[in-house]
């Protein structure tokens, strides 16, 4: 039955509900506010004010303290009256609640405020119940941003900062009044200010006030799960982020055993499925430097390198993920700027953050528009977008190709971007095998010597380096087991060379390419059997 009423009410005051609320919004999200509130915070500090305040807002059981009488009320006034007002007021009357803890349960309560948590109709009376406050921000000369029940004011446009704050404050004074009015209780602990600023050091400010407590300053706040930094800087949301990550590369990584499943296919979902979306969340606004990056990435290939065997301070990072087909931190940044800019013109020309989107001196806009010229995506074209992930892959692969400050292997071997067709074909035992002669990181003397881990680099049969090269396709040892594969290969037309034997599936249809790494993979196993590689 609420599923049915929730289009309708939102029909009669979808208009009503400010433009400023994203939360429970289609085409919304946290990115929406944490991009206003960036945004104008850097406008009037490049406008030469030293510094802007800005109150962070904590509604106190925000959703369990909704007041009856008042939510009614204010529904009435926007224009939800007869028989859908009734209908909402028995769905909130008579309501009773009991503790359950094992086989104990308590007597039942009658509760005469709050919104039944769990039920569709929920959010949407609770963001009637609080939409007035917007009022409170115009009437002050602020601009306010909320998501839900968390709120974040400013100054519009302030001359001075001094005139920024005493306009916030004006905004904390009406309220005020506005908590007394509807019953509304403001949390004093997580409910404080930031003094924005690129000024090392500011002088003392007078302290904020909030229904008679003082709100502390802070150098940072959480707000909607992205630390904003009082320098605008995003250390501490990268900290928060690589804490996050490693912890979740952990849980990833005690799964792993040598020999045992799950595989390459496995580990790989989990990680793009569980770690990706930490790193992207709240992007484009905050991004990681270069040397951040680089140690992300790191704990992102690290459940790869784990799966496929892989030593781990030998093994390059970047190469590792081009080979996984898995994205770094860049290119999660790029998809990640491409996918907000087509959200944000999807939305309504009056909508404040589409606005932004055309301004050529924000910040964000132009490192949108940077990622849209770097990776030639257009962000206003859906076909585009839809194959954005391809895109964005083969870029992160050219760039790795290209760069002659990383020389590698398997340069020479991979060919295309992607996950590499032996990954998602093979037992895990020959992928490890194959993966150690791809990286040049296998048991042989040539890649151990280079390594320092022993001093002669030659076969001890052959008495030349004992290179992958050597082995796969000179080595007296694996003469037998070279024939046979050999003559199978050349049997489909497939070449024998030191690619196709690693797994180069380039131009194959479905069915060669099965047959080269299945062939492959018995003459790597034989050889493996006989020379641990």
């Amino acid at each position: 039955m609420e599923r049915l009423i929730l289009p309708r009410l939102w029909d009669i005051v979808g208009d009503k509900i400010t433009r400023y609320q994203t939360g429970f919004r289609r085409g919304q999200s946290t990115l929406n506010n944490l991009y206003r509130l960036y945004s104008e915070i850097s406008s009037i500090l490049n406008s030469r004010n030293p510094h802007v305040s800005t109150a962070f807002l904590d509604l106190k059981a925000a959703f369990d303290r909704v007041w009856h009488p008042g939510l009614l009320y204010k529904l009435a006034k926007m224009g939800i009256r007869g028989k859908a007002w009734l209908w909402i007021k028995d769905f909130l009357q008579n309501r009773s609640i009991r503790v359950v803890h094992n086989s104990s349960v308590s007597d039942l309560f009658s509760i005469s405020a709050g919104v039944p948590q769990g039920a569709v109709l929920s959010p949407f009376l609770f963001l009637v119940y609080i939409n007035d406050l917007a009022e409170c921000a115009a009437d002050s000369g602020c601009e306010i941003a909320l998501f839900a029940d968390d709120v974040a004011v400013w100054a519009r446009n302030p001359s001075t900062s001094a005139a920024g704050d005493a306009a916030v404050q004006r905004f904390l004074d009406l309220a005020t009044e506005w908590a007394q009015q509807w019953l509304v209780i403001f949390g004093q602990s997580k409910t404080q200010t930031v003094r924005f600023t690129r000024k090392r050091n500011l002088p003392a400010l007078p302290a904020l006030t909030l229904t008679g407590f003082h709100l502390a300053d802070v150098p940072h706040y959480k707000y909607l799960g992205v630390i904003m930094q009082s320098d605008l800087k995003w250390d501490q949301q990268v900290e928060k982020v690589r804490g996050s990550v490693s912890r979740v590369v952990g849980m990833i990584s005690r799964f792993i055993t040598p020999g045992k499943p799950p595989g390459f296919k496995c580990v790989k979902q989990m990680s793009e499925a569980l770690v990706a979306p930490i790193i992207s969340y709240g992007q484009p606004i905050w991004r990681a430097d270069k040397n951040q990056q680089a140690s992300l990435d790191k704990l992102v290939a690290q459940p790869i390198r784990r799966c496929l065997s892989l030593p781990k301070g030998s093994t390059p990072t970047q190469p590792l993920l081009c080979e996984a087909g898995v994205m770094n931190c860049e290119s999660i940044y790029n998809l990640a700027a491409l996918r907000f800019g087509h959200q944000l013109l999807k939305l309504d020309a009056k909508d404040p953050c589409k606005q932004l989107l055309f301004s050529h001196t924000n910040t964000i806009t132009v490192e949108i528009n940077r990622v849209q010229r770097s990776t030639d995506v257009s962000y206003e074209s859906t076909a585009e977008m839809k194959a954005a992930r391809k895109t964005i892959d083969k870029l992160q692969f050219d760039v790795w190709v290209f760069d002659s400050s990383t020389a590698n292997h398997l340069k020479g071997i991979k060919l295309n971007y992607g996950t590499s067709s032996y990954l998602l074909h093979d037992s895990r035992a020959i992928c490890n095998v194959r993966a150690r002669l791809r990286f040049d990181k296998a048991s042989l003397h040539a890649s151990l010597a280079q390594r320092r881990i022993v001093q002669d680099p030659n076969c001890a049969l052959c008495h030349v380096p004992e290179t992958v090269e050597h082995c796969i396709l000179h080595c007296q040892r694996f003469d037998n087991l070279r024939t046979t594969c050999k003559s199978a290969l050349l049997a489909q037309n497939i070449p024998f060379n030191i690619a196709t034997v690693l797994g180069d599936t380039t131009g194959l249809s479905p069915a060669l390419t099965r047959h080269l790494l299945d062939t492959t993979s018995s003459y790597l196993l034989g050889m493996h059997a006989i020379r641990r590689l």
